[in-house]
């Protein structure tokens, strides 16, 4: 392991990915994965990952992390684990600590990989990154919904993120505004959140459940899947999340001018590949009234590569070896 150690991260609401920026060329190295909720702070988790591996002293860090970054401070979404680079610096008594949105870093991923990465979800094809200049589009569900644009301008790769997954649902069915205001006597506001992440696919299928006037135990995200041959309400409820997927994908699209493609990663759809690839994601995707063939353009992949987010903060970190 090099002298030079740069320690790079993606941090969402369940786990704590770390690995060392490869000294050698593209991507990382000595990789492990964490369950945040075994320890009360980013630090101690660090500290432990570090022993594990015998890593020498850190120089820099890169950390991705699911939430909005400012300042240089982060608060994650959904973990109660607070980010600040002057004191991460301090406690790992390194030169340089940079922390990224989670998807900005995944965005900066989508450039390292190859076409054995990805697979097409529709007609379109793959999106051709080759190309002097593009837009692009990366989203995800998981623990949440994240989102975030690779552009290149002049030769230079620039990633931006927002908050997309907290953008108010826009339902474009009749069932879809009963859903809407099932979820609002709960929630109050519904953000795409609450229907295109693990937690959201729980929402829509009790939603199901009580519209039928069956009465169901409430399973999580998992049990549902894993149902969806045998339960009618689980095969409704993960069929209405993968068109809602579509949906604010499109949405996305649209926002950010991201017509050049977009990349769907996360661990639910890398889990069920076959049930998107067979699901109604594309007739969401497209559905755009007017600009319905402009959407029909536009290349939609699935991501294999397990750590996006781990590939572009070290990506991101290049520079620092």
């Amino acid at each position: 392991m090099s002298e030079s150690t740069v320690l790079v991260g993606d941090i969402g609401g369940t786990n704590a990915r770390f690995a060392m920026a490869s000294p050698t060329g593209p991507g990382y190295e000595s990789e492990r994965v964490l369950l945040c909720e075994n320890f009360l702070s980013a630090e101690l988790a660090i500290q432990q990952y570090l022993e594990e591996v015998s890593a020498p002293p850190v120089k820099s860090a890169c950390l991705a992390v699911a939430g909005p970054v400012a300042g240089g401070e982060a608060t994650l979404t959904n973990n109660r684990w607070l980010f600040d680079e002057a004191s991460l610096r301090a406690a790992l008594s390194c030169e340089r600590v940079k922390l990224l949105n989670d998807f900005e870093a995944a965005a900066l991923g989508m450039a390292e990989l190859g076409p054995a990465d990805l697979t097409p979800i529709g007609k379109a094809g793959l999106p051709d990154l080759r190309q002097t200049e593009f837009v692009t589009a990366v989203v995800g569900p998981g623990t949440g919904f994240g989102a975030a644009t690779l552009i290149k301008r002049d030769g230079r790769l620039t990633s931006l993120s927002g908050e997309a997954g907290h953008v108010g649902f826009a339902p474009e069915k009749p069932l879809q505004v009963e859903l809407l205001a099932s979820l609002a006597n709960e929630f109050g506001r519904v953000s795409d959140e609450r229907l295109v992440s693990g937690s959201g696919l729980v929402n829509i299928y009790q939603f199901l459940a009580t519209r039928s006037q069956i009465i169901r135990e409430r399973l999580d995200a998992a049990t549902i899947f894993s149902r969806v041959k045998t339960d009618q309400i689980a095969q409704e409820a993960v069929a209405l999340f993968f068109e809602l997927l579509g949906q604010a994908a499109g949405n996305f699209v649209m926002a950010t001018g991201s017509f050049d493609g977009l990349f769907i990663a996360g661990g639910i759809v890398q889990r069920y590949p076959k049930l998107l690839h067979s699901s109604a994601f594309r007739a969401g995707f497209e559905n755009k009234g007017r600009h319905r063939e402009l959407m029909q353009a536009v290349p939609t992949v699935l991501v294999h590569h397990p750590l996006p987010g781990l590939l572009g903060a070290a990506a991101f970190a290049k520079g620092w070896l």
